[in-house]
């Protein structure tokens, strides 16, 4: 996707906390994740619906991040494949607004136009100790009024998802950078279009990555690869997402890439 080189609108900053964020949209489920302080942090869940007055409520869990960071996920499941839901999200006694999303189109439905959005390296320029993520938040800026332009203020209703080609960070140590270089500026777009991470070199190997991405069905279950590289459908279109980095140039991902092709040369959706 080409994305402007300026905009006029302008965009308030969000809070460091309770920014949700879209992973692995299926027909029927999706995982809603986001930060929340400690303190706030009981109960933990997802009120939803096919209006704004929601009615279904889900549970989710929190593991601590850090002294002052928790991550709260939910899984919403049993819901309608193309269809778009409200939600809000509950941590403790706080609450976001109600946000929209729509499930992904199931797998062999055709007629349909499968658009998505490609970005790659959004990490912030510089260094993890005064990283400038004024890039970062511009980027993110154009491509949601690219996505308004083209598309209307919902766009997420003919938009599918988002592709990161990966270094959503400058250093994967620092588990806070997350918030800083990738929850924050992306916001505005990630509460309500899927995001699909390609590793990347800046992520690494990394554990705060596979914390906070919910890939796990989605790679090979055996091996010891589990989430690092990945593959998902959306309608009649079939996504490999690989893994580039140095030490993962191994035969595994390549059998499982030649597996995964062979095997959708005979599958009719």
């Amino acid at each position: 996707m080409l994305l402007k080189t300026g905009s006029s609108q302008s965009f308030a900053a969000p809070s460091k906390y309770m920014n949700p964020y879209l992973q692995n949209m299926k027909p029927t489920s999706v995982f809603v994740n986001w930060l929340t302080p400690n303190g706030q942090t009981s109960p933990i869940s997802i009120d939803y619906g096919l209006t704004s007055a929601l009615g279904t409520s889900q549970a989710g869990t929190c593991s601590v991040i850090s002294s002052t960071n928790n991550y709260c996920t939910v899984q919403l499941t049993g819901l309608k494949a193309n269809t778009v839901y409200y939600y809000k999200c509950m941590s403790g006694t706080s609450s976001t607004p109600v946000y929209q999303f729509r499930t992904a189109v199931a797998p062999g439905t055709s007629g349909q136009h499968i658009i998505f959005a490609i970005v790659g390296d959004t990490r912030a320029a510089g260094d993890h100790v005064s990283p400038d993520t004024l890039i970062t938040g511009r980027n993110a800026r154009f491509l949601e009024d690219t996505l308004k332009t083209k598309y209307g203020a919902n766009y997420w209703t003919k938009v599918s998802h988002i592709l990161n080609g990966g270094d959503l960070v400058m250093a994967e140590s620092n588990g806070n950078e997350y918030s800083r270089e990738f929850f924050l500026p992306f916001n505005n777009l990630t509460k309500h279009l899927p995001t699909y991470v390609s590793i990347g070199n800046h992520e690494g190997n990394g554990s705060y990555f596979f914390n906070f991405m919910k890939y796990e069905d989605l790679g090979p279950v055996s091996g010891g690869d589990l989430e690092k590289y990945y593959k998902f459908q959306v309608g009649n279109c079939l996504y490999l997402m690989v893994n580039s980095n140095t030490n993962f140039q191994t035969p595994a991902q390549l059998n499982w890439f030649t597996t995964v092709l062979d095997a959708a040369k005979n599958d009719n959706t």
